[in-house]
């Protein structure tokens, strides 16, 4: 059997029970009134996360914060000494837990020991359960580390892994930093100057992918020939399967023609090509330097912060953020308010949702809202229907009072709804707050993707999905229903605007007893347009001996 295709059924496997398993807490949610933590919170709710336990600010300087897909977990460096006991000293790593308020500290090894030179850069997985970071820290793994590496930390068992090491485990002789993590914590790129990670040794500053399964590294910043890049190449972040990686680099021999400056790249491990990502959509390299890139999880958008003027028209100036979609070469101008005016100041540091529908970045432009902005706010863009939000405004929408800004990498949560910053602001949470802190806002969010746990087209059943499409444009629609024999089978379907439709599935499955005929479901509409999905079901089973009948309807889970 083929391990790495074993591994990558199994990611997969994980993925589609996980979308199960929030189905069913819907479920759980309307009909016994459950509800998390995170479920509880409404738009406009904004959480101080750098506090401890007890919701007690923390008591010094916090920032440098990533947020964990499903919005729940916030990471975040602080040198506050009363986030957690026993008390600790110097900057380290904490993840706080929005819906149960626990606080853990991540830059710790094995035993508890925090480290001795503490942590930045976190990201990640999907439930919270692995943060990678940097760390200069030499106590953190055994035989001890020296220079800065990167770590993975499990904050169920408390190992921690020393990731920027060769695929014998010898640390890079070298500094390694800027980490990214997969949802399921398996893969982890970074960027590091070491020349030992990989055979053929490597010179100057590259980025790197590690397997945690396996041990392997692969080298990121190469050609399509495999031959490394001829400058420094950094920033990196990832697609979910790993097989993706968008980088910045100085280097002009990566693809051809040449490229020249600072330019954004996106690497296929799987084929080994390599597309120029920071050029317009006729393939024109931008014109000044773009960095700081955040890559959509399947791996077609990459957002990223640029000078060029060059990248749409009109012609844009200062430095603005852009969406480019690797599958067409189209690509937009993010920081523009709703009437797709360009921000009047500088935009910087983008993180984007799943779908890459919203996108998060901080920008000095006052003329991206309607009442003006003034400072360094933060802000989420909509790119389906061009509106865009103030996030660093308290649950009245006052923007705070001082400046806010959030890093490039995971500040957004897989859905939009969620997005976490740091701010010096201290109108944003009552009490108010002193220092720099971090803090996590709850935006709303129109969905596109719905999913449903459970359905059956055995005899006595008779399940449908019905569609709302409450928009102006018509709604492209996908049902892939996943049958119990692990096969897929797909329906499209067009959902005229301000209308709705639906679909019975038995007219597609057919009737069976049988597992081939029991399916979950997802349903999705592929043009942005928002949606509502619902799977009502009727049945009449085993009449003249149960004679049980009726009938259910169940909304489905968007994440």
């Amino acid at each position: 059997m083929n391990v790495k295709a074993s591994m990558s059924h199994l990611r997969h496997h994980r993925k589609w029970t996980l979308y199960w398993a929030l189905a069913m807490v819907v479920v759980l949610v309307s009909v016994f009134g459950v509800a998390t933590g995170a479920m509880a919170a409404t738009p406009g709710d904004i959480a101080l996360s750098s506090s401890n336990a007890a919701g007690t600010q923390g008591n010094n300087a916090s920032s440098v914060s990533a947020i964990s897909p499903d919005g729940r977990y916030v990471a975040f460096t602080s040198t506050a000494t009363n986030l957690v006991s026993p008390a600790t000293s110097g900057p380290q790593l904490f993840r706080k837990d929005l819906s149960g308020g626990g606080v853990v500290l991540v830059s710790a090894n094995s035993s508890g020991t925090q480290g001795n030179a503490g942590g930045v850069y976190p990201d990640l997985s999907y439930d919270g359960r692995y943060v990678t970071f940097t760390s200069s820290a030499t106590n953190l793994v055994s035989p001890a580390s020296s220079g800065t590496q990167v770590f993975r930390k499990d904050l169920a068992t408390g190992q921690v892994v020393l990731v920027s090491t060769n695929s014998s485990g010898v640390q890079g002789n070298n500094t390694s930093l800027y980490s990214a993590i997969t949802s399921d914590g398996l893969y982890i790129t970074f960027s590091s100057g070491a020349t030992n990670l990989v055979s053929p040794a490597t010179t100057g500053e590259q980025v790197f992918r590690k397997d945690l399964a396996t041990g392997q590294v692969a080298l990121v910043s190469t050609n399509s020939s495999g031959v490394q890049g001829n400058n420094t190449s950094l920033y990196p972040t990832l697609s979910d399967d790993g097989r993706y990686i968008a980088f910045t680099s100085l280097a002009t021999d990566l693809v051809t023609p040449a490229s020249s400056g600072l330019q954004i790249f996106r690497k296929d491990l799987s084929t080994g090509q390599v597309v120029l990502v920071s050029a317009n959509s006729s393939g024109t390299q931008g014109n000044n330097q773009s960095l700081y890139t955040n890559l959509s999880p399947d791996g077609r958008y990459v957002v990223f912060t640029s000078d060029a003027t060059n990248l749409v028209t009109p012609a844009t100036s200062s430095q603005q953020v852009f969406r480019k979609d690797v599958t067409n070469g189209h690509i937009v101008l993010v920081s523009k308010n709703s009437s797709g005016v360009q921000g009047n100041g500088g935009s910087f540091s983008s993180a984007q949702s799943d779908d890459g529908r919203y996108v998060s970045f901080y920008s000095v432009a006052t003329n991206l809202v309607t009442p003006a902005s003034s400072g360094n706010q933060v802000f989420r863009k909509d790119l389906a229907s061009g509106h865009v939000d103030v996030v660093s405004s308290n649950s009245s929408a006052t923007q705070g009072n001082a400046g806010s800004e959030v890093s490039w990498l995971a500040t957004i949560s897989a859905n939009g709804r969620y997005i976490t910053f740091d701010s010096a602001s201290t109108n944003l949470v009552s009490p108010a707050t002193t220092n720099q802190q971090v803090y996590r806002k709850q935006l709303s969010v129109n969905p596109t993707t719905w999913y449903f746990a459970e359905g059956t087209c055995r005899p006595g059943f008779d399940p449908y999905i019905t569609i709302q499409n409450p928009g102006a444009s018509n709604a492209a629609v996908k049902i892939t229903f996943m049958k119990g024999d692990s096969t897929t089978q797909t329906q499209t379907l067009t959902v005229a605007a301000h209308a709705r439709a639906t679909v019975g599935v038995k007219g597609i499955l057919g009737e069976g007893n049988d597992a081939a005929h029991d399916f979950s479901s997802k349903v999705e509409c592929t043009n942005g347009q928002s949606i509502i999905a619902e799977r009502p079901m009727y049945f009449n089973y085993r009449p003249g001996q149960l004679n049980w009948n009726g009938g259910s309807d169940v909304v489905g889970y968007t994440p």
